[in-house]
């Protein structure tokens, strides 16, 4: 049962959470009980250090939110990006001879369920594998055309080609931004900053029962803010991350046997520069 409880994705946002709240807590708890010799001999020197850090801190928390927030959005993009180039090589093959059509649409249809897993399940080994069996049903697709393009060099069989090309294009520019966007490196000097907050709040309030429930408000603030944060950054993981709205869309017009993917997808997706 415990072991059952440790593989639910919601542990690890809980760990997360108790871990960072844990941290700033303590952090501020030092600060109350150390010697405050200091506050009483130069309190305005303090007051100042304190302010500055403060204030170092929100700017650093505001600058990694919009980082996050960055990578976030440009996964968004890449997810409509995908749901065009499939509803554009779909219509496109309705250009091609009945058989080979067939055969197209019926690969097209397997590969848009492996991107819609992907963005579902798109952890590091889950994403890896969904991954790698949309790039066998690119292959398969182009296997399917190849040799109707060699018997019929037109300028609509190269359009054929080019709208196709786009689902390679669209997988990659997705995998370019399903990373983290903010490095390690960063993340400590965020907590440091945040640790070192809270430590002088905390060395500010000491001294009298009374300030004790104000102990916690910052570090539950900068806790939730952080982790917020962090869930943004995690692509497919967490609690916030991008769902295969779009892809879904589609494959239940294509399901539907709507002869225009478009027209029930342009409902939705927005116009993504390429």
């Amino acid at each position: 049962m415990i072991a059952y409880f440790l593989t639910l994705p919601a542990v690890d946002d809980i760990l997360l959470l108790t871990v960072i709240f844990l941290l700033l807590v303590m952090s501020a708890w030092s600060g109350r009980f150390i010697d405050h010799r200091a506050l009483k001999i130069n309190p305005t020197g303090t007051a100042v250090v304190t302010g500055a850090t403060l204030t170092l801190s929100g700017l650093l928390i505001g600058f990694m939110f919009s980082v996050s927030i960055r990578g976030y959005a440009a996964r968004g993009q890449a997810e409509v990006r995908e749901a065009q180039s499939v509803a554009s090589v779909w219509q496109y093959s309705l250009l091609l001879p009945e058989a080979t059509q067939q055969t197209v649409q019926g690969l097209l249809a397997n590969y848009l369920e492996d991107r819609i897993r992907f963005f579902r399940e798109g952890t590091r080994t889950q994403g890896q594998g969904w991954s790698r069996l949309s790039q066998e049903n690119q292959y398969r697709l182009w296997l399917a055309i190849i040799p109707y393009a060699g018997h019929s060099a037109t300028p609509v069989m190269a359009s054929v080609l080019s709208v196709y090309n786009t689902l390679l294009t669209a997988q990659q520019q997705t995998h370019s931004v399903w990373k983290r966007q903010v490095p390690d490196a960063a993340w400590l000097v965020l907590m440091l900053f945040s640790m070192s907050a809270c430590f002088l709040v905390g060395q500010q309030m000491a001294g009298g029962k009374e300030n004790f429930p104000y102990l916690f408000i910052l570090p539950v603030l900068t806790t939730l803010v952080l982790f917020v944060i962090a869930e943004i950054d995690l692509p497919g993981e967490g609690i916030i991350r991008i769902t295969p709205d779009d892809l879904t869309l589609l494959s239940e017009t294509l399901r539907s046997g709507s002869p225009s993917p478009f027209h029930e997808l342009s409902l939705k997706v927005h116009h993504v520069q390429r």
